[in-house]
């Protein structure tokens, strides 16, 4: 079964107000400060990243290294300006992600709905 992603709709040309962007366009404060206590310059996934706002954050608040994993093409084009990598890939399956046999990562971020779809199998060691 191949999975797709809802296109993205916001035009990264035109002038947008935080009021006039979808609602993915915009972070959330939260996550900046949920890691607020953390070290600087962590090396974070972020994963079903879309257009790489969160991750752009907690590089510019925290200097954190962000790697962006997101099913939408047009999503990762965008993240891929300020995260430290992005890369498309079916977030369900991260065996399969391109770093997938790398060092890993000190922190996981994971927005998404669970009754979406259901992980396999993903563990990590706390920090």
């Amino acid at each position: 079964m191949k999975l797709t992603a809802p296109p993205v709709t916001a035009s990264p040309s035109a002038p947008q107000t935080q009021e006039s962007r979808p609602y993915f366009e915009i972070a959330n404060l939260e996550i900046p400060i949920i890691m607020e206590g953390l070290p600087k310059g962590l090396d974070v996934l972020d994963v079903g990243c879309g257009s790489g706002v969160h991750g752009a954050e907690l590089k510019r608040i925290h200097q954190h290294n962000v790697t962006g994993v997101d099913l939408s093409e047009e999503s990762i084009r965008r993240a891929s300006t300020g995260l430290a990598a992005a890369h498309v890939a079916d977030i369900t399956r991260p065996e399969d992600y391109p770093f997938a046999s790398g060092p890993g990562f000190d922190v996981i971020l994971f927005r998404i709905s669970w009754n979406t779809f259901t992980i396999r199998s993903l563990s990590c060691d706390p920090i």
